[in-house]
């Protein structure tokens, strides 16, 4: 496990990304829904575990229910820096996969231009059908007002 310090820089950091992605992009709020199932990260391709965390995010479960587990992908291409995957689980099931997009490039004001994303398994079927782009679903995610019913039975 990665000394806590870190993970929490990690998380710091995932959230301004996402921030800065959202308000680079003009994105307000975005909701896609695919029947089918987005596209969610290959765990075996994922290169370097950074560690996890555990969080106490709903009064339905005791304890500290729901693990964050992080992941970086460095140097996937050369138009990208980086690949951060936070996967969110409450008692090993995964509901959602936070992924953030790190460019090589910079805006006018030094700031990395990236991507985040959140996929989320509404129903607990296994399919990833929704998908948001936008911050508000993040930060209820991380407060716990955005745990999906099924993973709380």
């Amino acid at each position: 496990m990665v000394k806590e310090s870190l993970v929490k820089k990690i998380s710091k950091c995932l959230g301004v990304l996402a921030l800065s992605a959202v308000i680079g992009s003009g994105i307000c709020y975005s909701k896609e829904i695919n029947p089918k199932g987005h596209k969610i990260p290959d765990e075996a391709q994922l290169d370097k575990y950074l560690g996890h965390r555990y969080e106490d995010l709903t009064d339905k479960i005791g304890g500290k229910e729901t693990r964050f587990d992080y992941y970086i992908v460095e140097d996937p291409s050369k138009d990208v820096e980086s690949i951060e995957t936070t996967i969110a689980s409450v008692n090993g099931k995964v509901f959602a996969y936070g992924i953030t997009t790190r460019s090589n490039q910079h805006d006018e004001d030094g700031i990395t231009i990236g991507d985040f994303y959140t996929i989320y398994d509404e129903d607990g079927d296994g399919i990833f059908e929704t998908k948001y782009s936008d911050m508000e679903t993040f930060d209820k995610c991380m407060e716990g007002k955005f745990l999906p019913d099924w993973v709380l039975k």
